[in-house]
C-alpha cells in the first residue's frame, strides 16, 4: 500500500515548497502506520527533512521520530543518539519530553 498519493504528488510538484518539510514529516508518519510498517522509508523522509530543512519547526519532531525508527530497526545506539540530540538541542519542546519518556521506558 502506498502512502498518500497527494503528498507524493505535492512533493513532486513543489520539492522545495513552503510545505515540503511538513509533507516529508507526514509521509514518514504514514510509513510507520502502514500494515506492515516501512521503517526504512519513514527514516528516509524524516532524514530528508533534517538534511534539507535544518531550521524548520518540524526538526525536533523528526529527530524524535528518527530515534523511534532506529529503535524499531534494532539500532539502539543510533536511537539513543537521536533522542539525546532532541533533548539537548530542544529541551523545552514537546518532542524532548516524548524522547525522555521513551528513553525511560526502553533504555
Amino acid at each position: 500500500m502506498m502512502p498518500s498519493c497527494r503528498s507524493l504528488q505535492f512533493l513532486s510538484d513543489y520539492p522545495f515548497g513552503r510545505y515540503a518539510p511538513n509533507a516529508h514529516y507526514w509521509l514518514g508518519e504514514l510509513y510507520l502506520v502502514l500494515d506492515p510498517p516501512d521503517p526504512e522509508l519513514a527514516r528516509q523522509n524524516f532524514k530528508l527533512l533534517l538534511d534539507q530543512y535544518p531550521a524548520d519547526a518540524k526538526v525536533p519532531d523528526a529527530l524524535y521520530k528518527l530515534g523511534r525508527v532506529q529503535f524499531i530497526k534494532g539500532n539502539r545506539q543510533r536511537s539513543r543518539e537521536y533522542l539525546d540530540e532532541v533533548i539537548r538541542e530542544y529541551p523545552s519542546h514537546a518532542a524532548a519530553q516524548l524522547a525522555r519518556q521513551f528513553m525511560l521506558e526502553n533504555f
